[in-house]
């Protein structure tokens, strides 16, 4: 796990990212079965390519839940930009799921950009 906290000109730059790897008991996941059941909860959903394999690109948006906070402060954030990655493990029936997230809204495009980057850059060694 990666957390960052990092600043630049008074602006926080929070971001993270999570590496699992998620398995079904030894079972191979399908990635087209999983394109269909992250589509159904919503957001942008898409196959790609990541180190010369399949992949499956998730992004979305989780909100807060509503209600104000104590002592009438206003929320940091309206919601933390999600971006996950799910690819084959080779070798392995599970995948390899790269989590990113950030709830700097003004800047999560720009950070959504750095979180494809990411990803696109991983390659197997053997």
């Amino acid at each position: 796990m990666l957390i960052s906290v990092a600043e630049s000109h008074g602006v926080p730059i929070a971001a993270s990212c999570l590496i699992t790897y998620l398995d079904q008991d030894g079972t191979k996941i399908p990635l087209d079965g999983l394109l269909m059941d992250l589509a159904a909860r919503g957001g942008e959903v898409t196959g790609t390519e990541i180190a010369g394999g399949p992949a499956i690109r998730h992004q979305y948006e989780v909100l807060p839940p509503d209600g104000s906070l104590p002592g009438g402060q206003e929320p940091v954030s309206t919601g933390v930009t999600m971006v996950d990655f799910f690819l084959p493990l080779p070798g392995q029936p599970g995948l390899l799921v790269l989590s990113f997230s950030t709830p700097v809204e003004p800047l999560a495009d720009a950070l959504v950009m750095l979180f494809d980057a990411i990803a696109e850059s991983l390659r197997w060694t053997r």
